[in-house]
């Protein structure tokens, strides 16, 4: 049976031309049948992160429910899957782009941090099967119709249940910052780097589709630049037969940003 790689870009992976070059790059050089998940392109402050598409519905004033509040939040991976894909054809390789909905994943439904009850592989299954490349909206599944958020670290949720239930043989997650830290630097000062890890250390679990709320999975190792060619192993993580390698383009310290995905 052929080999299946889930690949999660981050945000500042996504940010720009070049860096959407180099995520592309490495998709269509993957050394297996590559599943794509996405985050909202850029960090606060860029148009169409996370953070900012919600200071854009909070600025029109008025009481937000949380429903509405996640309908928003979504968009930012929406615009950054259906620019990868077409990036992606642009390069002459088949992709499509899906929401979590479309991408068989549900929730429990409790907004801004809804917890992954199941995933559906028969559609993505059925791309793949065709051919073409999937590009998954990281950070959002299913209720009812509805849109529900992941939580901080959704997207990485995402990639690694999709990884779980698709079976694949390795997860990469390629993102800039520089360590696996003891816990979320946007909400506690202390981070620190882990020097090593097993799979099972990791914050969260990513068996109840948490992974990542509290923690922040990143890359250790030297500078690499940010958006260049040179993206290299940095960690890497087995549960079973199957594998999660952190992969980054690198910055020297950790960005304390309040990007929710």
């Amino acid at each position: 049976m052929e080999k299946l790689l889930v690949m999660k870009f981050g945000g500042t992976s996504l940010k720009d031309r070049e860096c959407r070059d180099a995520a592309v790059n490495h998709i269509i050089s993957a050394p297996a049948t590559p599943v794509v998940v996405v985050s909202a392109m850029g960090r606060n402050g860029a148009p169409y992160a996370t953070d900012s598409l919600r200071q854009l519905l909070i600025s029109e004033g008025g009481e937000i429910s949380d429903r509405d509040m996640d309908f928003i939040m979504c968009c930012g991976e929406m615009i950054s899957a259906a620019v990868l894909a077409q990036a992606i054809k642009a390069r002459g390789r088949r992709a499509k782009p899906l929401t979590g909905a479309q991408a068989g994943i549900s929730t429990d439904g409790v907004y801004g941090s809804a917890t992954v009850t199941g995933v559906d592989v028969a559609p993505i299954r059925k791309l793949l099967a065709d051919g073409i490349i999937p590009v998954v909206t990281g950070f959002q599944g299913d209720f009812a119709g509805e849109f529900t958020t992941l939580g901080r670290g959704g997207s990485d949720t995402t990639a690694a249940v999709l990884g779980q239930a698709l079976g694949a043989d390795e997860v990469q997650i390629f993102t800039d910052v520089v360590g696996i830290l003891t816990t979320d630097p946007v909400l506690y000062g202390e981070a620190s780097f882990v020097p090593f890890a097993t799979y099972q250390d990791l914050p969260g679990s990513f068996g109840n589709g948490r992974a990542g709320s509290k923690g922040h999975p990143s890359q250790s190792g030297r500078d690499l630049g940010e958006c260049g060619n040179s993206y290299s192993h940095l960690e890497h993580f087995r549960e079973g037969a199957r594998d999660l390698c952190l992969r980054s383009g690198g910055s020297e310290s950790p960005e304390k940003e309040k990007s929710g995905d």
